[in-house]
């Protein structure tokens, strides 16, 4: 399911695949940042706003939650889109409208019951190519709801960033 990591030429130069204590040169640092997006009649677009100090290249994106109400949209500062224009949720990562967690079909309390989990199974959303920063260049994530809204409901998704980063190119912090 995850592609192969590999350096490029270039950030084979600066960084090791792995940390080697006998090799010059930082390991490449393989890390998750989470982050929530929210919609609701009184807030119909929401952002989220990624930046970090080193050189990176975002590799994958997973997310629970109401994924059947987010269309989202992945951009960078410069205006390059990542996605076409809104790309719902559930089609980028397999999944599909009614989850039984979603505040849409169980708004009160959810019950976690292995027969309400059956059959979920969100798959990461692989950025290939790899999006990739340079060192303190947002990446934008606008969301904007699928449909209308329901009275009184807040649609809400959690998210995890996976990002490989890489500590001593050029214009990156160790």
């Amino acid at each position: 399911m995850w592609p192969l990591f590999r350096l490029t030429n270039s950030e084979a130069k600066y960084c090791n695949k792995y940390y080697d204590p006998r090799k010059r040169g930082s390991a490449v640092l393989h890390r998750k940042y989470g982050g929530k997006l929210e919609l609701g009649p009184a807030q119909q677009r929401d952002l989220f706003i990624f930046q970090i100090a080193r050189r990176s290249r975002v590799v994958a994106f997973t997310v629970s939650g109401d994924v059947s109400q987010f269309n989202l949209v992945f951009s960078d500062v410069t205006g390059e889109q990542y996605t076409a224009d809104p790309a719902p949720v559930s089609a980028l990562v397999g999944g599909y409208n009614m989850l039984p967690l979603s505040a849409r079909y169980n708004p009160v309390s959810p019950v976690l019951t292995d027969k309400n989990l059956a059959g979920i199974t969100l798959m990461p959303y692989i950025f290939e190519p790899n999006i990739v920063l340079p060192p303190n260049v947002t990446l934008q994530i606008t969301a904007t709801p699928t449909g209308p809204v329901v009275l009184q409901t807040t649609f809400r998704i959690d998210f995890t960033l996976h990002v490989n980063e890489f500590p001593g190119m050029p214009g990156s912090p160790l």
